[in-house]
């Protein structure tokens, strides 16, 4: 599992020792630190800062300057990948949409992840997976908070569309706002029974 350290991290010099060489996360919204994930850290990811701007009331609309931006990074040697954007508590429509206007969608799939939000259908996350690389899960609608019984019951019905019979999953998967403690705590529980 790859841990991607959020930007920023307060001090400077905090975060440079977070993610230097690890991996880091950096927001379109609050890029102010991604010098130093270009710098130190051996890889670095793209949030597309969907889920800070839904929280400020003030979603985005166009993505034409988050494209230019991704467009300039990923590039880097260290890039791995960018968050495709997506409509926090939206309908798959909407989301699907994002996914269309893409612009490295056809000609370099390993640019982007989508996001499938847990209150979207497993049909959705079936075909996301069939087509991408890679996908990035997002706790949302009921499953918004992390930890729940209701949440570890839709991760398990996530998984069993994600993997195979003998586990392997059929793209990466990169868990939006998951490395937290509750996590981290009952994989380290079920790694030990």
């Amino acid at each position: 599992m790859i841990h991607y350290h959020g930007l920023p991290i307060t001090p400077a010099t905090a975060a440079v020792r977070a993610v230097s060489s690890g991996h880091a996360f950096v927001s379109f919204r609050h890029p102010e630190q991604l010098t130093i994930a270009l710098e130190v850290a051996q890889s670095f990811a793209l949030d597309n800062g969907a889920f800070s701007a839904w929280r400020s009331g003030a979603p985005v609309l166009d993505w034409s300057e988050y494209y230019e931006w991704i467009a300039e990074l990923h590039r880097y040697p260290n890039f791995d990948f960018a968050v495709i954007p997506d409509v926090i508590d939206g309908d798959e429509a909407a989301n699907d949409a994002l996914l269309d206007e893409w612009p490295w969608r056809e000609s370099a799939p390993h640019v982007g992840a989508p996001v499938w939000h847990l209150h979207e259908s497993l049909e959705r996350l079936d075909r996301l997976v069939a087509g991408w690389p890679r996908i990035c899960l997002g706790s949302s609608g009921e499953y918004a908070k992390i930890g729940t019984s209701a949440w570890w019951t839709r991760m398990a019905e996530a998984m069993d569309v994600i993997c195979d019979r003998a586990g392997r999953p059929g793209a990466k998967i990169h868990g939006l706002r998951m490395p937290s403690g509750t996590v981290r705590q009952r994989q380290s529980k079920a790694s030990s029974s």
